[in-house]
């Protein structure tokens, strides 16, 4: 699928609920609780790089959308699937009459410059968590998105296709190619490193990608689980062993029955590579190991005595032909890389290769000084085919050892700007070599390298799987748009498939000047507001982000003379000009201290405007509407609650709206599981309310 939605990240093992929360016997919890305890864990502790926090604001942002009539969480990517097949099967279109724009491809032109706010600095297309090979073409190469599917290239990424257009909006967290044949293709879905799109089992091909099916291993709606890893057997392509937030399921007759052989949330699985009997995987602590074909499970190295069960802790692994004998483990967790550990007997005695002087290589810094790391989120290790002590680490950067992990030089680095450093973007979901060319999937797509590490090549041009948060348009000008994305900042379409990049981070809401489209405001993470002139070359910070303010937080331009910009920061709307410089804050009465999602004012009157204020459902207050029609009225401070005969148990407000033509017209819509009860409107100003 190549239209793509926000992609989140949530976190529940800091705090005294585990990974485990996810499984079927949990499959119902609370939203609001769940996010109350975890902000409460980070009442007093560090929001940066490495902490997380963004990764669960993420998460927080797209699971309140998809939420049953009680508040729980549901398995939304299973209810999408489920009606994807009722359509299939009524004979219905499935995918609309929408034609993609892009963008499959980025500049980053003029080169960044952070001392004058020029260029972005995490150009990408969007995330990839797996990779995966043809047996015996090296140039055919698929890699699954984090959301947006499975993607083919035939000509070893100079163009890519994707295989499950039309299907619902699918995370690939493992896929498995026949070594008998190539046209059989099996996915495992669900995103075991965000926690957000939910797993609906595994899907099979036999024909290449043209036709899916699902197979024996099925999730429904209620079954909170996520995928993470798939390997099939390479002594006998019937075999597969998938690894879940669920457990270890295997099967022996390509897919058509699974049974469960493990319990409990596993990361990562390898075979050795000289005797299928044994495979080994990894929990978030501990190292397994199976010698009879994964039937049955032994704990084979467990690693709490390095590390805190709280801080978030996660153990990938990595073999190598270049001795069988060999098992490589890395353990991180949410402060610090605690180790490579390996194994020179197949898993029976193991040796931990770390100095307590080492660099942080899963941190952020180029010289390893990080204070924390995103391992629960992005971590991967491979070793070299031909070499066994040449071993590469993925974390935010990608760093190299040659000495089975006693020193590390860094060999990719997060930000492009970097002139020192070889640019992988951010955050690296998976490493793994074909032949002697080894592949980065991270948040930004797919790079490759065939000098260990010396030189990266981005490849990742025709993937569409870029993540918007927002847009912003000009009526005046159809191919003019400025796209806020996940991690890969605020890029500015021009027509071409192929956008700029002008800034970093997480993009949000974008804004051009209806009078002078050189004029363009932009936004990040947190309400961060930047303001160009120049038709995005150059930006200057003009509104600071902080913890007051909402991770996705709205923002608009004063209709008619479009002088002043009004945004949110608690129950407060701020008016500012628009050079930042303070006009007037105006407090909602009524939600005390609740945030306001978003609002909107009168194209006419701009004293006419509303807000939904976010109710919070576990003190039972749904989200409300609140007018005022004397806003710039500096002095006035009169609201009204116009949410009466609202089905405030629908979910969240997702978005709300003033006719531009009748004043007395408004929309509302609801996200969220309650059929019938999507959208309304009123005639009068929020006195009656109906159902559209």
């Amino acid at each position: 699928m190549k239209t793509l939605i926000i992609l989140l990240f949530f976190y529940l093992g800091s705090i005294t609920l585990s990974a485990q929360y996810y499984t079927k016997t949990a499959s119902k919890n609370n939203f609001e609780l769940s996010v109350k305890k975890i902000e409460q864990h980070y009442k007093d502790q560090d929001k940066g790089r490495g902490s997380g926090y963004k990764q669960f604001k993420r998460w927080e942002e797209f699971v309140q959308k998809h939420l049953d009539e009680n508040g729980n969480r549901i398995n939304s990517t299973a209810m999408s699937f489920a009606a994807y097949e009722k359509m299939q099967n009524s004979g219905e279109r499935s995918n609309g009459y929408w034609v993609e724009l892009g963008p499959n491809g980025w500049t980053n032109d003029p080169d960044p410059y952070p001392d004058t706010e020029q260029g972005g600095w995490n150009p990408g297309n969007g995330r990839v968590n797996e990779i995966a090979f043809h047996p015996t073409d090296t140039n055919i190469i698929y890699v699954g998105a984090s959301g947006g599917g499975l993607w083919k290239t035939s000509d070893g990424g100079s163009s890519w296709t994707s295989l499950t257009d039309g299907m619902p909006n699918l995370a690939i967290s493992g896929i498995a190619v026949s070594h008998t044949d190539p046209d059989v293709i099996y996915i495992l879905t669900g995103d075991g490193d965000s926690w957000d799109l939910m797993s609906i089992g595994v899907l099979k091909t036999t024909d290449g990608g043209a036709l899916w099916q699902q197979t024996g291993l099925t999730f429904g709606c209620d079954d909170l689980i996520v995928g993470t890893e798939l390997k099939m057997d390479p002594s006998n392509s019937s075999v597969l062993i998938a690894t879940t937030s669920d457990g270890i399921y295997k099967t022996i007759n390509a897919g058509e029955t699974w049974y469960r052989v493990e319990q409990g949330l596993f990361y990562d699985i390898e075979y050795n590579p000289a005797n299928s009997d044994t495979i080994y995987a990894s929990t978030n602590v501990a190292i397994f190991r199976s010698v009879d074909h994964g039937d049955s499970w032994q704990l084979n190295n467990n690693l709490t005595v390095y590390t805190n069960s709280e801080y978030r802790p996660r153990v990938e692994l990595a073999v190598t032909p270049a001795n069988s004998n060999k098992v490589y483990a890395i353990l991180g967790d949410k402060y610090y890389y605690r180790g490579v550990f390996i194994s020179s007997n197949r898993g029976t005695t193991w040796v931990r290769h770390y100095d307590d002087m080492d660099p942080n290589i899963l941190g952020g810094n180029a010289d390893g000084s990080s204070l924390n790391t995103q391992a629960h989120y992005d971590l991967a290790i491979e070793v070299s085919p031909v070499n066994e002590n040449r071993i590469f680490v993925g974390g935010i950067n990608i760093w190299k050892s040659l000495d089975s992990g006693d020193h590390w030089s860094i060999t990719s680095h997060w930000r492009q700007d970097r002139d020192a450093y070889e640019y992988v973007h951010a955050d690296i979901h998976e490493l793994i070599y074909n032949g002697n060319t080894l592949y980065a999937g991270c948040d930004g797509g797919i790079f490759k390298t065939t000098s260990s590490g010396t030189i990266w090549t981005d490849i990742s041009e025709g993937l569409g799987i870029m993540q918007p948060h927002k847009i912003g348009i000009i009526n005046t000008n159809t191919n003019l748009v400025y796209m806020g994305t996940q991690d890969n900042g605020v890029n500015k379409y021009s027509g071409s498939t192929t956008v700029d990049h002008v800034r970093g981070a997480d993009g949000f809401e974008c804004i051009i000047m209806p009078s002078n489209s050189d004029t363009v405001f932009s936004s990040r993470q947190y309400g961060t507001i930047e303001l160009s002139t120049d038709g995005g070359i150059t930006f200057s910070v003009i509104i600071d982000g902080n913890s007051l303010k909402l991770f996705n937080n709205p923002l608009m331009l004063k209709p008619g003379n479009h002088d002043r910009l009004i945004y949110s920061q608690e129950d407060d709307l701020i008016v500012t000009w628009l050079d930042g410089t303070l006009d007037f804050w105006k407090d909602i009465i009524g939600p005390i201290d609740n945030k306001t999602r978003t609002f909107d004012i009168s194209q006419s009157d701009n004293n006419l405007l509303i807000a939904a204020s976010i109710g919070v459902s576990y003190h039972n207050e749904a989200d409300s509407i609140w007018m005022t029609e004397v806003f710039f009225d500096k002095n006035n401070y009169e609201w009204s609650n116009i949410t009466s005969n609202l089905p405030t148990e629908s979910g969240i407000i997702s978005d709300l709206a003033i006719d531009p033509s009748d004043n007395n017209h408004f929309v509302v819509s609801y996200s969220g599981y309650l059929a019938g009860k999507k959208v309304f409107e009123t005639w009068n100003r929020g006195t009656h309310w109906h159902n559209k």
